[in-house]
């Protein structure tokens, strides 16, 4: 470990510990010690490559990352309560527990403090969200979304869970959490992303709320990992509505009708705001005006399905996706 300068060190005064000369007063210098901490996730999953410092109780300060287990140990250094500090904004990492050293633990640490800066942008991709931003770069989504940088685009995009790709978020400076931990021990922290929302509202074939209805909703990462499944039922109004993880991209959702059972695939965080063209017609889709292509195009379908919509909420059939359209389409589409 890059510690060894301080085990050279303590090896050096342990020798001069050692002198039997009564005259010589023994250094009060006490033996060295290790630490480890580890990150996990909400599931219990190791969090690698989260990047870390360290301050001992003789004020020497460490930064590194946590190792593929999620761990770092960091030994010869001095006994006594050291300051664990993740590169995580406040309220996005809680301690859980301390419990014995292990015989060995990854990662790596040096002397002196982290020179990475924090990106203080970030451009939305597609399928990403408020939620997937946090989860990224460590904060609670309400720290970004509610941050002073971001009023113009809170203004253009009512909400943070719905963004198109483009759209340019702006990061605040973190306030990380100082965790005092004595030496000796591991340190067990968790990585506390919040959740996103799956909203989905299904109906019979005549045109009633499905409620009551049982449901089993899979999910998978990106990579096609699979993550925690969930089941339920549709709420009263027709409603399911759960949370799911930030990083769940795709999913299949089974549904019980009568004595068969339905399979749906659904591709998670692909809806676009309802002023844009796709965001409308995948909405529009939803409701059942509109049966071509999510192209992105105001064809004349499109348009025909932006006429019949207009008409049945009362508003001028002008075919045309104008902000007051848009503004009812999301209300009505609940998102």
């Amino acid at each position: 470990m890059p510690a060894d300068g301080l085990q050279r060190a303590h090896a050096a005064s342990s020798d001069f510990n050692a002198s039997k000369d009564p005259a010589v007063e023994q250094c009060p210098i006490k033996a060295a010690q290790a630490i480890e901490i580890e990150l996990i996730d909400a599931d219990g999953r190791p969090v690698k490559d989260q990047a870390f410092e360290v301050e001992t109780a003789d004020k020497r300060r460490y930064a590194g990352k946590t190792a593929a287990d999620g761990a770092c140990r960091l030994d010869g250094i001095a006994e006594g309560a050291c300051i664990v500090r993740f590169k995580l904004d406040r309220g996005a990492c809680e301690f859980l527990e301390s419990v014995a050293l292990r015989a060995a633990a990854g990662g790596d640490a040096t002397p002196g403090k982290s020179a990475d800066g924090d990106p203080t942008q970030h451009i939305i991709a597609e399928g990403e969200c408020i939620a997937t931003v946090a989860a990224r770069y460590g904060y609670q989504p309400d720290a970004i979304w509610k941050h002073d940088g971001n009023q113009r685009l809170r203004q253009s995009r009512k909400s943070g869970y719905v963004l198109d790709k483009g759209d340019v978020l702006t990061l605040p400076v973190k306030h990380p959490i100082d965790f005092a931990k004595a030496t000796g021990k591991r340190h067990r922290f968790r990585a506390v992303a919040a959740n996103t929302q799956f909203q989905l509202y299904l109906m019979t074939a005549a045109g009633e709320p499905r409620r009551g209805g049982a449901f089993l909703l899979e999910l998978r990462r990106a990579n096609g990992a699979e993550l925690p499944s969930i089941e339920g039922e549709t709420r009263a109004d027709g409603f399911i509505d759960v949370p799911i993880p930030p990083d769940a991209d795709k999913g299949t959702l089974r549904i019980r009708e009568g004595e068969k059972a339905r399979a749906v695939e659904t591709q998670l965080g692909r809806l676009l705001p309802s002023s844009t063209v796709n965001g409308a017609q995948r909405r529009l889709h939803n409701l059942a005006y509109y049966r071509g292509a999510d192209d992105g195009q105001l064809n004349a379908d499109t348009k025909r399905a932006l006429e019949e919509f207009q008409l049945d909420y009362g508003l001028k059939p002008t075919g045309e996706l104008d902000d007051e359209t848009a503004d009812l389409l999301a209300k009505v589409h609940c998102s």
